[in-house]
């Protein structure tokens, strides 16, 4: 395990501007927004896990605004990932 949550909280969502995402880029927008869609977060990191978000392409690490891949590392990961 990575990430989570409690399992009595209730699950957080975000409302993102679709045509944004596909291009990999993160735009929040309205929750009555139209060229919007939903979806849910992944909660927190757990203790002694680490996370970096990049761009598989460059191998940096991508900006808030930006889609990458999600890369976890500590205990719990398998060896080889």
């Amino acid at each position: 395990m990575v990430s989570g949550s409690v399992k009595s909280a209730l699950v957080k969502t975000k409302k993102l501007q679709k045509t944004a995402l596909e291009s990999n880029h993160v735009i929040d927008v309205a929750a009555k927004a139209e060229n919007g869609i939903q979806i849910v977060t992944c909660g927190q990191v757990v203790t002694q896990q680490q996370i970096i978000i990049p761009n598989p392409d460059t191998l940096t690490c991508c900006t808030t605004d930006e889609i990458g891949e999600i890369w976890g590392s500590g205990p719990s990961i398998g060896h080889g990932y």
